[in-house]
């Protein structure tokens, strides 16, 4: 395909941006039930009983970094990064159980699109197992110093994908 322009209309400069929640579930249960279209790189289905991660407002962000390793194969290193204010003790250890569990995603951004991540047909398997699923690679617990200072922490989810995450 060919690049013939890149068009940027009038912005709102009250547009939110970035990522509001993320819901995650187990990728053996999370991807049971996902169908993909390729040609659209639409996915449609259910994650499943996944447990939603609310961040809070301007704090979170996903970005994705394509580089290509031969030629013909590119790899999409996607990163999910965003604030929990007021963090409990109950929060964090539901939290700590993430860490290193295969994962599956739904990000959710303020605009209201919804993409999936940490799972990809081409990269999977069989239906229950991939070589690159999402995982929660970063958990870190920080108290202010200051009496305006919030206790809470930052999360980190990575995957890495042959595909840019589907719109679900």
């Amino acid at each position: 395909m060919a690049l013939t322009a890149i068009s940027v209309g009038a912005a709102d400069h009250f547009g939110k941006g970035g990522v509001k929640s993320i819901e995650v579930a187990s990728y053996a249960e999370g991807s049971q039930n996902i169908t993909y279209t390729t040609a659209t790189n639409v996915a449609a289905g259910s994650i499943g009983t996944g447990r939603v991660i609310e961040f809070e407002k301007e704090s979170a962000n996903m970005t994705i970094s394509s580089s290509s390793e031969l030629v013909g194969l590119s790899v999409n290193t996607i990163t999910i990064e965003g604030y929990i204010p007021k963090i409990t003790n109950d929060k964090l250890e539901s939290l700590q159980s993430l860490l290193d569990a295969p994962l599956v995603g739904k990000v959710t951004t303020w605009d209201g699109v919804v993409y999936l991540v940490g799972w990809e047909e081409s990269t999977a398997n069989s239906a229950s197992a991939t070589e690159f699923p999402m995982v929660m690679s970063g958990l870190e617990v920080a108290t202010g110093s200051s009496l305006s200072d919030q206790n809470g922490c930052t999360l980190t989810f990575t995957c890495k994908q042959v595909h840019l995450p589907a719109t679900f």
